[in-house]
């Protein structure tokens, strides 16, 4: 069994990309990055790329290294429900692991394997949808669960989902009637 990057890092320090001066400490998960990339994604749209050791940096206290990730961004409303998926070909070789930061830099979410020892992809929540709390941009965080965890992986943001309805408010109509 793989210890939790909670179990296994109970003070790990701010992400960082190579060469980065910021460093603070974090209780389990980051709260801020500062990878010098952000890639937007679009709900709905998958998208299809390789996490390698020339990626941004997640480290401990020690400043040992502790996994690489991509950083992803896109805007949400307060009450939005979503889910995110990461998988890779190479599972169980690549552990994914995934990280969903709020606006404020608080984590919202974080997912190692959907069914431990079974299915080593990720996702957020583990079934069904997540009702974010604010308004504003978020991050995700696409790693893997340690340093030696490279390769392709898959990353899907989806809107809606378990429990949400759209529109909020269903109107009837009537037939003949124009809308």
């Amino acid at each position: 069994d793989k210890a939790t990057k909670s179990d296994k890092f109970a003070n790990p320090k701010l992400p960082k990309c190579k060469g980065a001066a910021l460093q603070q400490t974090f209780g389990i998960t980051p709260r801020v990055t500062n990878c010098p990339v952000k890639t937007p994604i679009t709900p709905g749209v998958t998208v299809n790329s390789t996490l390698t050791t020339s990626d941004c940096e997640l480290t401990d206290e020690n400043d040992d290294l502790v996994a690489y990730y991509d950083e992803y961004t896109f805007s949400a409303n307060a009450g939005q429900t979503l889910s995110v998926a990461m998988s890779s070909p190479n599972a169980p070789e690549f552990d994914t692991y995934l990280i969903l930061l709020n606006p404020n830099n608080t984590v919202a979410g974080e997912n190692d394997d959907i069914q431990p020892g079974v299915n080593t992809n990720s996702r957020i929540p583990l079934s069904g949808s997540l009702t974010v709390s604010q308004t504003g941009t978020y991050a995700i965080l696409a790693n893997g669960f340690d340093s030696e965890d490279v390769g392709p992986y898959s990353l899907t943001l989806t809107f809606g989902g378990a429990g949400a309805t759209c529109p909020p408010t269903p109107i009837p109509i009537s037939n003949g009637q124009t809308v």
